[in-house]
């Protein structure tokens, strides 16, 4: 889930509410797209992603926009700072998939098809264990 987190002050308060948004350089804010064309919205970027979150946490940005999964994780492990953005589900988000293909090796791709099949169990232990599906609960 690629989204928009937010200082708990600000969490709820709608798309509206929002006049910048921080990014990691690079980072597209697909779901923010149509507002950046129409100037209704302005994109910071950073190059680190320490200063993606002090920029939310700091309130200097209306918002941060990233992997939820990655961003819960620094704010928890690295910055020991757990609570001090939230994602914020009012706004707009992506939920994507990851993709595997490769022309020269198919075996590779049914190999790890299987793995994913035979592991399923072991694999929703460690997505539940680091939080991956989390910010949609």
């Amino acid at each position: 889930i690629d989204g928009a987190m937010v200082h708990p002050e600000k969490f709820g308060k709608g798309v509206k509410h929002l006049n910048t948004l921080a990014i990691v350089a690079g980072f597209t804010p697909a779901a923010y797209n149509q507002l950046v064309r129409e100037k209704k919205l302005k994109i910071l970027e950073v190059f680190h992603y320490k200063s993606l979150l002090t920029q939310g946490i700091s309130k200097k940005v209306d918002a941060i926009y990233s992997n939820i999964s990655v961003s819960q994780h620094y704010l928890k492990y690295v910055l020991k700072k757990p609570n001090a953005l939230r994602f914020d589900p009012s706004l707009p988000f992506t939920k994507s998939t990851r993709h595997l293909s490769t022309i020269k090796h198919p075996g590779i791709v049914i190999n790890f098809n299987k793995f994913l099949v035979n592991h399923h169990d072991k694999i929703s232990i460690l997505k539940q264990k680091y939080g991956v599906e989390d910010a949609l609960r």
